[in-house]
Order: C-alpha cells, then sequence, then structure tokens
C-alpha cells in the first residue's frame, strides 16, 4: 500500500511537470481536498498541447482516483516509463530513416 501511495505521488510531480500546474486548484486547503476527492484533474494534454499522448496515459493512471486501475507496482510502471523512453529515443532515429528513403 505505501508503494503505491508513493507512486500516486510521483504521478502527482509527474502531472505538474507535463501540465505546469498540480492535478487540482483552489483557493484554500479544503477547496484543493474537495477536488481531489471529487473531480478528475484536466487532462495534462489541455494545458500542455506539446507533451506527448503517451507520458499522459502513464501520469493518468499513476493518479488514478480507482486504486484497482493504478499501478500495481513500481516495476509495472517504470515498465511502461522504459517502453515510453525508448519509443521517444527511436522517433528521431525513424523519423531520419524515412527521410533517407525518401531522398533516394
Amino acid at each position: 500500500a505505501l508503494q503505491r501511495e508513493i507512486l500516486k505521488r510521483g504521478g502527482v510531480i509527474l502531472y505538474e511537470n507535463i501540465s505546469g500546474r498540480p492535478p487540482h486548484m483552489g483557493q484554500n486547503s479544503v477547496e484543493i481536498f474537495n477536488k481531489i476527492l471529487n473531480e478528475d484533474p484536466p487532462d495534462p494534454l489541455t494545458l500542455n498541447p506539446k507533451a506527448h499522448p503517451d507520458l499522459r496515459t502513464i501520469c493518468m493512471k499513476t493518479i488514478e482516483k480507482d486504486k484497482g486501475l493504478r499501478y500495481k507496482s513500481s516495476a509495472e510502471f517504470a515498465d511502461d516509463l522504459k517502453h515510453f523512453l525508448d519509443l521517444v529515443a527511436v522517433m528521431p532515429q525513424l523519423f531520419m530513416q524515412g527521410f533517407a528513403l525518401d531522398l533516394q
């Protein structure tokens, strides 16, 4: 249970890095806590359209309200994050390969 709570807190930090703001905002702690309990955070892609959709998916799964839908372990989270990072690392190479093919 502690590991999953730590992952959720990490998801909040990831959300802030993607969107530039916390998942829930309010005028005071009572208002913020009420939003945490009763509202889903705004889609980070609406706040930062340049963010990668796959990173959004990882982030939102990490902070999902329904505990059954969140990552079950840090290994599961790390696996998804590694797949995302591998994809991002390969994307420029694929672009350049496609560009080279167009030139031939």
